[in-house]
C-alpha cells in the first residue's frame, strides 16, 4: 500500500511538473527504420533543475542523450534556473544509440536562447566538445524535405553534394550555426 501511494506521488509530481512548464519547442529527431524517419519531440522549461522524460523515453538511449545535450549546454552557456521535460511523440526506437545528441542540444538552445530548432543528427564525444559521426546519416537526410540540417563533419562524405546540410566538427561551430539562424 505504501509503494502504491509513493507511486501515485510521484506521478502526480511529473503531472505538476507538465503543467507548470512555461516555453516549449516541438522538433524532429532524424531516426532511421530501413530509410529515413522524422519523429517528433517537445523539449519544454520546468521549474525543478535537471532532465525529465516522459515514460515513453525512459530507459532508452534518448534519455541519456537529453541528460549529456541539458548537461553540456549548461557548462557552455552558464547556469539555468530551470530544468527541461522531453518527451517524443514516435517511436524511440528508430532513434539509433546517441545520435539525437545535436538535435536535443539544438532544441534546448532554442528553447533557452530563442530561435528557430534546427534539424540535427550526431554524438557530442565523451569529451563535452566534439561532435562524432554517427550511422544512416544519408538514409536520415532521406527524410528531410528542406534544410539546413547540422551533421558531424565526420559523416560529410557519406552526403550528396546538393545536400542542405551543415558540417561541424564541434559545439562552438553548432553554436555559431545556431546564434545566426532567425529568431
Amino acid at each position: 500500500m505504501r509503494y502504491l501511494f509513493l507511486a501515485l506521488l510521484l506521478v502526480a509530481a511529473v503531472l505538476l511538473l507538465f503543467q507548470q512548464s512555461g516555453n516549449c519547442v516541438d522538433f524532429y529527431l532524424l531516426g532511421y527504420s530501413g530509410r529515413g524517419e522524422l519523429i517528433p519531440a517537445r523539449i519544454c522549461s520546468v521549474p525543478q533543475e535537471g532532465v525529465f522524460v516522459e515514460d515513453t523515453v525512459v530507459g532508452s538511449k534518448l534519455a541519456e542523450s537529453a541528460r549529456v545535450a541539458y548537461e553540456v549546454f549548461k557548462r557552455r552557456h552558464g547556469p539555468i534556473a530551470s530544468g527541461i521535460l522531453f518527451s517524443v511523440e514516435g517511436p524511440v526506437y528508430y532513434v539509433d544509440g546517441r545520435s539525437a545528441d545535436l538535435a536535443i542540444y539544438a532544441a534546448i538552445y532554442a528553447l533557452f536562447n530563442g530561435g528557430t530548432p534546427v534539424l540535427a543528427t550526431g554524438r557530442i564525444a565523451e569529451d563535452l566538445y566534439t561532435v562524432d559521426g554517427v550511422a544512416y546519416v544519408r538514409e536520415k537526410l532521406s527524410a528531410v524535405g528542406q534544410g539546413p540540417v547540422i551533421i558531424p563533419y565526420a559523416n560529410r562524405r557519406d552526403i550528396p553534394d546538393e545536400a542542405p546540410v551543415i558540417a561541424v566538427k564541434n559545439l562552438d561551430e553548432v553554436d555559431a550555426v545556431l546564434s545566426s539562424l532567425p529568431s
